[in-house]
């Protein structure tokens, strides 16, 4: 508007003045830029150097020191295209700079969730129920009569069910799936001998050598199969472990031919956090699986047929993975 009402002088002036502060702006920001070390603080400092040449320029064609025609018109100019480039790039950097951050903070957030979910199940299953404390208790003390030797192996199984259900590492993110597979055989051996006519169980298991799951993972899946599946039947039942190793992942199934579950009953047990008695429930599994895994429990259950739960485990891809 100075230019148009006939003050060139005037309006160069505050040209240069503007000029000068973009310049200065420019300055202090890549100076903030490179000492917080920002990745793109490069694409900053190059815009303030080709805007410091071209304020230069243009400075030295207003006193006179270069002549004022086309050449030193276009070398004005054509920095603001190059500034154009590099504020784009620097910000398309910003900009993977913030994505990744959000990444990393969500995958923190996960990780801190995934951890109070391990101190849920950890704190539930050291809940030991009193019934099967003094039922094991009840059976070892009989066998001290009847057979010592059974009763030293009882022992010993019982021992390992309470160093596992009270043992600080299952708060930790994963555990050797062959330390969970020690807990589940202690646990089972237990369970047969109290009922000795009542309870069958089978592991087909492949080599699962490097496999790690979150503690707690697997036994309360075979508790279920044993408490809810296979004790309510009125013949003897069998408890399926198997694990299938495949070239990208774990394939991890407890089945029982117990007395099964209708869809409403599985929607039921999947949306309480804690199972029966306070125990480890699907639902907490259910969340560490996709807190973890991005994967689920696949649950298949006929009444009077028995259940199957099957989990995929990713072998890249996880958190723990």
């Amino acid at each position: 508007a100075t230019f148009f009402a006939g003050f060139r002088y005037e309006a160069n002036l505050v040209t240069i003045i503007l000029a000068d502060l973009t310049s200065l702006l420019i300055w202090i920001v890549t100076f903030l830029a490179v000492r917080r070390k920002f990745s793109y603080a490069k694409f900053l400092l190059a815009g303030w150097i080709i805007t410091l040449l071209s304020s230069l320029v243009f400075h030295f064609r207003f006193i006179g020191a270069l002549p004022n025609n086309e050449l030193t018109s276009f070398i004005i100019l054509l920095p603001h295209f190059i500034e154009v480039v590099l504020l784009s790039l620097g910000i398309a950097e910003l900009m993977d700079q913030i994505r990744s951050e959000k990444q990393h903070a969500v995958q923190m957030h996960q990780i801190a969730e995934g951890q109070v979910l391990a101190k849920e199940s950890a704190f539930l299953q050291s809940q030991i129920r009193p019934h099967f404390l003094y039922n094991s208790l009840s059976v070892i003390e009989a066998f001290c009569y009847l057979d010592g030797k059974t009763a030293g192996e009882l022992i010993q199984d019982f021992s390992k069910f309470l160093r596992h259900s009270f043992d600080s590492r299952n708060l930790e993110t994963s555990i050797d799936f062959k330390e969970e597979l020690e807990y589940i055989q202690a646990y089972l051996k237990i369970e047969k001998t109290r009922f000795p006519n009542k309870i069958n169980v089978e592991y087909d298991l492949d080599e699962m050598e490097g496999l790690k799951i979150p503690p707690l993972l697997l036994q309360p899946l075979v508790e279920n199969a044993v408490q809810h599946g296979i004790r309510e039947l009125d013949r003897k039942g069998t408890v399926w472990i198997r694990i299938r190793v495949h070239e990208d992942s774990y394939e991890i199934t407890v089945e029982d031919d117990g007395i099964g579950m209708t869809a409403e009953r599985i929607k039921e047990v999947l949306s309480k956090d804690a199972g029966e008695s306070g125990s480890v429930g699907l639902a907490n599994i259910q969340k560490r699986l996709n807190m973890f895994y991005k994967t689920e429990l696949v649950i298949e259950s006929n009444p009077e047929k028995g259940t199957k739960i099957k989990i995929i485990l990713p072998k890249r891809g996880g958190i723990l993975g």
